[in-house]
């Protein structure tokens, strides 16, 4: 069985106009995994949550924790 742990090694956002561009680096990436961590980053950016819970989130391991992954 493969092990659902992957390392995020980096994430960026860059402007382009009017177009944000989000990239993210891994070892690799679970299903809907980049989805999920751009929709928690969309309400950061909209101020529905605080950036300063994104180490909290991501240390608890727990899906329903983070933004929606649609």
């Amino acid at each position: 069985k493969k092990s659902p742990m992957r390392n995020l090694k980096a994430a960026s956002i860059d402007k382009h106009g009017s177009e944000l561009r989000l990239s993210f680096t891994g070892d690799g990436f679970l299903y809907n995994m980049v989805r999920i961590l751009t929709g928690t980053l969309l309400l950061v950016g909209t101020d529905q949550m605080r950036p300063e819970e994104m180490p909290v989130i991501l240390s608890a391991r727990d899906r329903s924790k983070a933004g929606p992954g649609r």
